[in-house]
């Protein structure tokens, strides 16, 4: 009889000890969710403050001159590190390749620093990166749900569509002087 309380006492304090092990194994689960959680609203608050910096980074610092055959306009640059890379490899003389009836664009061999973000709506006269290495000047308004990389604008883009024309064109980038 005392060997059958033993095993029950025994038993018992396995099954109490299983529970409370369970408890804080739910409560060290617990905790761990809280902590993702935290760590999930950290990122998301500092991808919106990134998202408010590359708002803000787009701050005019500098301007470019874009000759376009034999038209030339200025272009007023963005500050950002994207931005600062292209004006750091100027001056060039690219082939640009007509695409879609509104926009030229240009592969470089080298990548840029991107920070992408979805434009919506594209104006004539803007001068953006797609991916890490694809210079595009936009010589049409339309809308878009692809993402960009802004670097500068055009100020007077009012005969920029008839200035490109339909075929590729040379396109010589290089810094402006004051």
């Amino acid at each position: 009889m005392k060997n059958s309380i033993k095993i029950i006492v025994l038993l018992i304090s396995i099954f109490m000890l299983c529970n409370l092990s369970s408890c804080n194994s739910i409560d060290t689960i617990n905790s761990e969710n809280d902590t993702a959680q935290q760590i999930t609203k950290s990122k998301q608050t500092e991808n919106s403050q990134k998202t408010i910096t590359s708002k803000n980074e787009n701050v005019e610092i500098t301007d470019i001159q874009i000759t376009l055959g034999e038209k030339s306009y200025t272009v007023k640059m963005y500050d950002n590190a994207s931005a600062k890379e292209l004006i750091d490899r100027l001056p060039i003389t690219i082939e640009m390749q007509e695409l879609n009836g509104n926009e030229k664009y240009y592969y470089f061999e080298n990548d840029f620093p991107t920070n992408e973000e979805v434009v919506k709506n594209i104006k004539s006269g803007e001068l953006m990166l797609y991916g890490s290495d694809c210079l595009v000047l936009f010589y049409k308004d339309f809308s878009t749900s692809y993402n960009y990389t802004r670097l500068g604008v055009i100020e007077d883009p009012s005969a920029l569509a008839e200035d490109v024309g339909k075929e590729n064109i040379t396109v010589t980038l290089k810094k402006q002087v004051c």
